[in-house]
């Protein structure tokens, strides 16, 4: 698959799961989706300051579901994860990913190996060991 072909797949998947949170303000994993979707569009742009601004959409859209749903795990994890390609502040990917792995203890195994905290891999290690 082209990365026509890719990006087009996620412009129409962010349109739809947009569109699921303003027909359900209250359905959470409509917001996790929608952050997912935003997180591939972002892994699609060369242009630094559309991924920014793709991963801080990403950011608000799970940080909504958490409002909506604060014991899911995933959405923690999630934004952990769009922090942490963004270059955000290791601090808040630490907080996210230990709220992760306290709701879902295995976090800790998949955190190890998730290459979207490789740049922050150093830092966070010694603190969720």
């Amino acid at each position: 698959m082209g990365a026509a072909t890719r990006i087009a797949k996620y412009e129409s998947a962010r349109s739809i799961f947009l569109q699921a949170t303003e027909i359900d303000y209250g359905h959470s994993v409509a917001f996790v989706c929608l952050g997912k979707s935003l997180k591939r569009l972002a892994g699609e742009t060369n242009v630094q300051e559309e991924k920014i601004r793709l991963y801080r959409a990403a950011i608000e859209a799970v940080s909504s579901a958490i409002r909506l749903n604060p014991i899911d795990d995933r959405t923690y994890y999630n934004r952990a994860c769009y922090r942490a390609l963004m270059g955000g502040s290791v601090s808040q990917i630490i907080d996210d990913l230990e709220k992760a792995i306290e709701l879902c203890p295995s976090n800790r195994g998949f955190a190890k190996l998730d290459l979207d905290f490789e740049a922050v891999r150093d830092d966070a290690s010694s603190n969720l060991s």
